[in-house]
């Protein structure tokens, strides 16, 4: 297993394809840090339009000691229009709520919030894509199996995607703490002292862990997933392009799609930071999880299938 897991860290390093994933996250982190300043400066000035749609301070604090609630309705142009009850409410837990992202525990979950469900699944997708079709491009699977089993081989792949996900992982969340310990200093600064005791936040490094380990299940559950489909097709082009085409363009198929799970498990972690609603049919998190579970075993049976029916000739 180390043998065939060296030689798939070998290979994701000398064809740079590593090389491009940590620039990549990199990028992520950058456009993250404008991001969350953006969101922050948009919930300063928010707050105080809203203080000025008052007659008095008074009116606006009676507000704040009350939720809010949203509705949404489409419009003629097929546009879905939010509307606000109580925006008082409203911009002061937004205002508290993009001051917390910009922090030292704070902007690890921003990032991994407003990341973990494009962004990231997209990059791991590509890494499972990648590890299936290279020994195709490169006619190495059958000089592989003069050396090690095809399951040495198969789980060697796996631990590679294991492997390589951890450790972005790990990386991104180290870049972050930076990120955050230094963005406090960009904060546009508004004085709500007054009203701290109506909406707090309270970071931990058990939610942060917890998002974190949900984040790196739901990527490793794509890049699997990928990864056979991929040794199906045997073309990483083509395998890119229907990747593409269907996490970024195709629509939600349903309570019982792939991607429907995927953000049915991501809307239940990392609540706490502002990002737009996600489009979903929506189920209980347990069966979510369950249909996810479905997935990546019926994955990891076809890609063993796959190998243990191939011979060194056919593969």
């Amino acid at each position: 297993m180390k043998n065939t897991l060296r030689q798939e860290i070998s290979y994701l390093m000398s064809s740079k394809t590593l090389l491009v994933g940590v620039l990549l996250l990199m990028l992520l982190l950058i456009f993250g840090a404008f991001q969350a300043k953006i969101t922050q400066t948009g919930s300063v000035m928010q707050f105080k339009e809203t203080q000025k749609m008052y007659n008095n301070e008074q009116e606006f604090e009676n507000d704040l000691h009350h939720p809010y609630s949203l509705s949404q309705s489409t419009n003629g142009q097929n546009q879905v229009d939010t509307f606000v009850e109580n925006s008082a409410r409203y911009s002061y837990e937004s205002l508290i709520i993009s001051n917390n992202q910009m922090s030292l525990l704070g902007f690890p979950k921003f990032f991994l919030k407003y990341s973990g469900l494009i962004f990231l699944p997209i990059i791991s997708g590509l890494l499972g894509i990648f590890l299936a079709t290279y020994d195709y491009k490169s006619a190495t699977y059958k000089r592989k199996l003069n050396t090690n089993s095809w399951q040495e081989i198969l789980v060697g792949k796996y631990l590679a995607i294991i492997s390589v996900l951890f450790i972005s992982l790990v990386f991104v969340t180290l870049i972050s703490f930076v990120i955050g310990a230094l963005s406090v200093h960009f904060i546009e600064k508004i004085d709500v002292s007054k009203y701290d005791s109506l909406f707090e936040i309270h970071h931990s490094l058990f939610d942060l862990a917890s998002l974190e380990l949900t984040i790196f299940l739901m990527n490793g559950i794509t890049a699997v997933i990928w990864f056979t489909l991929s040794l199906i097709i045997k073309s990483n082009v083509i395998s890119i392009v229907l990747f593409l085409l269907y996490d970024l363009v195709l629509p939600n198929f349903g309570k019982y799609d792939f991607k429907n799970g995927m953000m049915n498990v991501f809307s239940s972690v990392g609540k706490d930071v502002i990002t737009q609603p996600v489009p979903m049919l929506q189920i209980p998190s347990l069966e979510a999880w369950g249909i996810l579970t479905v997935y990546v075993l019926l994955a990891l049976g076809i890609g063993w299938g796959i190998f243990c029916t191939k011979t060194r000739f056919t593969l």
